[in-house]
């Protein structure tokens, strides 16, 4: 009997949470619903998490019966867990997945802001830190869900993470082509516009206000909703053709 529930799962992820460097939450996913259930239940467990890690020099740690490995950077923690049997290597390589991930993502993010890291001459993680994760959520919740599905674990290369969400290591979201392209596209556009709407000119201005990686990350998931609706709607009409 006892053998039945150590059998290895598909289901290798239970939680997954990033910290900044007082404990406070900045981003959370449980994927086992009977893993502290409630909003309570889960802050009491990451403070404990952050309490008995954040000075600690190992990575992994044994807690409240389940498994935890861990890594910081400047102003983060970040941490993935799971079960007590569970493979910690298993666990560590979906850590080091989002973390070289969002090192990517958030130093070319970083450099928008003037500073010199596309290359990571100054090592992994040198931007990941609170302000630019913070600016960059929708990507960091997009990297989250291509590298995990409901616990299970999709993938733990983080070049194919980056591909997939349309980040490469070698080249930005937009080419340098179609980004000095835009000037000419909306001179284009306002010569063929006569009026421009109030609501649209905010519109605009909002948008700039975001920054490449959260704008593609905001596309790419209004497909994802998109496609959701398209299914939906299919089965209705499969659903009117058997009623009918």
């Amino acid at each position: 009997m006892d053998s039945m529930s150590m059998e290895p799962s598909l289901y290798t992820v239970k939680a997954l949470f990033i910290l900044d460097n007082d404990g406070n939450r900045l981003l959370s996913k449980y994927y086992d619903p009977e893993l502290y259930p409630s909003m309570k239940e889960q802050n009491n467990f990451e403070k404990n998490v952050f309490n008995k890690t954040h000075k600690a020099d190992n990575e992994i740690a044994f807690l409240e019966g389940m498994t935890v490995v861990y890594k910081s950077s400047i102003d983060l923690f970040f941490y993935v867990v799971g079960s007590p049997q569970e493979n910690e290597l298993m666990l560590m390589s979906v850590l080091n997945c989002l973390f070289d991930s969002l090192t990517q993502i958030l130093s070319s993010c970083a450099g928008c802001h003037g500073n010199r890291c596309g290359s990571n001459a100054g090592g992994w993680g040198k931007n990941v830190e609170r302000r630019y994760l913070l600016e960059n959520m929708e990507g960091v919740f997009l990297v989250v869900d291509e590298i995990i599905d409901g616990g299970v674990i999709l993938e733990s290369d983080p070049q194919q993470v980056l591909q997939k969400v349309n980040y490469k290591s070698d080249e930005s979201p937009l080419s340098e082509q179609s980004v000095a392209q835009l000037p000419e596209a909306d001179r284009s556009y306002d010569q063929h516009t006569p009026e421009v709407d109030e609501e649209d000119e905010e519109l605009s201005g909002n948008l700039q206000s975001y920054s490449r990686v959260t704008l593609v990350a905001m596309v790419m998931r209004m497909q994802k909703e998109m496609d959701g609706l398209r299914e939906q709607i299919r089965c209705l009409t499969d659903l009117r053709i058997i009623r009918g």
